[in-house]
Parts: structure tokens; sequence; C-alpha cells
């Protein structure tokens, strides 16, 4: 795709979530992405606001946000699956 414009991905996910108070029983970051055959490129970007990188266990946290967005590009006929 050299001089073109970026194209836009196949499949997007973008999910926010918004609470007034949130308390983990059992924190984790279980979270996996993986590009399957016939996928160029997969991006995943996340955001947590009011709640620490790690959250401790039975800690409430009060206004909370947290948004989550997944992208992924799909390979083109002739691309040779490059982006």
């Amino acid at each position: 795709m050299t001089g073109a414009e970026p194209r836009q991905p196949a499949v997007e996910l973008d999910v926010a979530v918004q609470a007034g108070e949130m308390r983990f029983r059992k924190p984790g970051d279980d979270v996996r992405t993986e590009a399957t055959a016939g996928t160029t490129h997969v991006t995943r970007d996340s955001r947590r606001d009011g709640i620490p990188l790690r959250a401790r266990p039975d800690v409430s946290y009060s206004d909370v946000r947290v948004s989550f967005r997944i992208a992924a590009w799909l390979d083109e006929p002739g691309d040779g699956g490059e982006a």
C-alpha cells in the first residue's frame, strides 16, 4: 500500500463501562488477542480511570471508567499479507 491512504480496519470493537463503585474479587490481566490466518494486523488499546495499574482484591474504587478498543485488518488478495 505504498503512497495510499491507510486502510480502515475490517473489524473494530470499542467498549466502555463506567461505574460509581467497583470492587475486584480476584484482579487479573487475562486479555489476549491472537491473529488468525488472513489477518494482517491487530491492535488493541485500553484505558482505565480511577483504577490503579494493579488493582487489589476487595478494595473499592470509586468513579471508575474502563475503555477497550481492538481493531483488525484482513489480508487483501494479492497483498502478500502486508499492510
